[in-house]
């Protein structure tokens, strides 16, 4: 059977990916993530998935990994170190001295490097689909300082991958996923008054695009995968296309209550740290985030109709039909317990920042430093580019 190696079957896009070809008999599927014994992943196992650890620090561990395999799904997150307690930490003492979005930037790049050789160095590998970002299109304004360094990541990668990795490039189809659905719950929320809100940064009218990243991600994938047919092309994984103020029409009209809009500033967002909206401002038209060469959906269908089954696109409407009204509860169950707890117990102590220097310096003395990290901070990030192939 053909073997299926998706990079962070443990995440959203990975998962989707993974449950897809869990529907499709006939494959092996291996998992490659930086937890391999974390409840996510002894659930795989159970499934029969083949889960392996790799943290893309070193190429021959990477191309380890990817042994054997007929098709590749990988992806690289540039907003990972933000989320990682141990960069922090050596951050907050010290250790790494440049700001937590060069780290990120050096981070992304170095990995991205040592994924692509790997994949590049695998024998017998038909396909490999990496999920990358929008094209940006030329006056494009970004949203905030954070999706411009992200968006300049993923544009260096590809630079990459076309100009060192060509015989890859000819193999390779960039997936850029656009807004995900479920991430209207980031700003709904529930008023004093019981009436319901919900927001981006764009203008209420503008219509954005949406993807249903459980059911209609792996979905996509799969088909680009599995259909040699297709060449090498950029594919906007989008599933429905709908503005914030048809979001709030839909919200009112299955929960009965009534969602006003509001559009939040960039600097609300960033200082948040909530991305959703566009990381990239739309004009009036929705059209900044994908060019007229990015294939849709529907131009996927139109190539493969004789060769596979349509891919699915889920509605908006569908979807919160199916997860609003076990939201609109919890948001009911929280807005209650709020109201219920006692004035003080709103105020907690602010003991946690005195004690953050001394709990992240005993964790950094006694914890086994990553492989990453210790890479990062002896300044061979970037790795050393193959010139060509």
């Amino acid at each position: 059977m053909p073997l299926i190696v998706i990079v962070g079957i443990n995440g959203r896009q990975g998962t989707s990916v993974a449950n897809a070809f869990l529907d499709a008999p006939g494959f092996r599927i291996r998992g490659l993530t930086s937890s391999p014994d974390c409840p996510a992943s002894e659930k795989w196992k159970d499934l029969g998935v083949e889960i392996r650890e790799e943290t893309f620090v070193d190429e021959e561990h990477a191309r380890a990994s990817f042994e054997g395999a007929a098709a590749i799904f990988a992806m690289t997150s540039y907003h990972k170190p933000f989320e990682d307690r141990r960069a922090k930490l050596a951050y907050e003492v010290g250790l790494i001295k440049i700001s937590m979005a060069q780290f990120a930037l050096r981070r992304a790049a170095y990995q991205g490097r040592i994924l692509f050789d790997a994949v590049a160095d695998t024998r017998g590998l038909h396909r490999f689909v990496l999920s990358t970002l929008p094209v940006v299109l030329p006056g494009a304004k970004y949203a905030t300082h954070l999706a411009q360094a992200n968006y300049h990541t993923k544009k260096e990668q590809l630079n990459y991958l076309t100009r060192c990795l060509p015989s890859l490039a000819a193999k390779t189809i960039a997936v850029k996923p656009c807004m995900r659905m479920e991430d209207y719950r980031m700003t709904l929320q529930m008023n004093e008054a019981g009436t319901l809100s919900f927001g981006t940064i764009a203008p209420a009218y503008v219509p954005l695009h949406w993807i249903n990243m459980r059911d209609d991600f792996g979905i996509f994938v799969r088909t680009l995968l599995l259909n040699m047919s297709l060449a090498p092309v950029a594919f906007a994984a989008y599933s429905d296309r709908v503005s914030g103020e048809e979001i709030c029409a839909l919200i009112s009209k299955i929960s009965g209550i009534t969602c006003e809009y509001r559009q939040y500033t960039a600097e609300e967002m960033e200082e948040s740290g909530n991305n959703l909206a566009c990381e990239l401002l739309p004009d009036p038209a929705g059209s900044v985030l994908y060019d007229p060469n990015v294939f849709t959906p529907a131009s996927i269908n139109e190539t493969i109709k004789r060769y596979s089954d349509p891919v699915p696109l889920s509605s908006f409407a569908d979807y919160l039909r199916t997860v609003l009204p076990e939201h609109l509860a919890s948001l009911r169950a929280a807005a209650n317990k709020e109201r219920a707890a006692p004035p003080e117990a709103a105020i907690q102590p602010a003991k946690e920042e005195e004690a953050c220097s001394l709990v992240a310096l005993q964790a950094l003395r006694s914890e086994r430093q990553p492989e990453m990290e210790s890479a990062v901070l002896r300044n061979v990030f970037m790795g050393a580019p193959r010139s060509s192939e």
